[in-house]
């Protein structure tokens, strides 16, 4: 009985300490298309642009397949500092933003907790 009341009271605990959160994984390959759902890689989106519009709530995380991506993503939204929202390269450098010489890849003005894994930039005109 008293292993039985233990486990009760950790489980009201954890409960208590875990945060409400409602995240989505979205998925993003060359030749994904924009109009699809973006939640399986059978539905994925074909550009991250369209991923940081969409990852709209904190917990997000965007997986992005290998290739390369020609184009400048302006994030949309903020996560939370115990929540951010993700962008994650499937194989680390094998996804490859091409920033086309603009000044970022990826432009978080006004942005917060936000985190970019494993991606390869190249061709952004600061080099920062």
């Amino acid at each position: 009985m008293k292993i039985f009341t233990k486990f009760i009271v950790l489980l009201i605990f954890t409960l208590a300490v875990i945060p409400d959160v409602h995240s989505t994984l979205y998925f993003v390959k060359p030749g994904g298309a924009n109009g699809s759902a973006g939640t399986s890689w059978a539905t994925a989106w074909a550009t991250i642009s369209h991923a940081a519009t969409n990852a709209d709530q904190p917990g997000d995380i965007v997986i992005v397949s290998n290739g390369t991506y020609n184009e400048n993503i302006i994030m949309q939204h903020s996560g939370t500092a115990g929540n951010p929202i993700i962008f994650r390269s499937l194989e680390k450098g094998k996804a490859v933003v091409d920033a086309n010489g603009a000044n970022y890849a990826f432009d978080l003005d006004n942005i917060d907790y936000i985190r970019i894994d494993g991606f390869e930039i190249k061709n952004t005109a600061i080099n920062a």
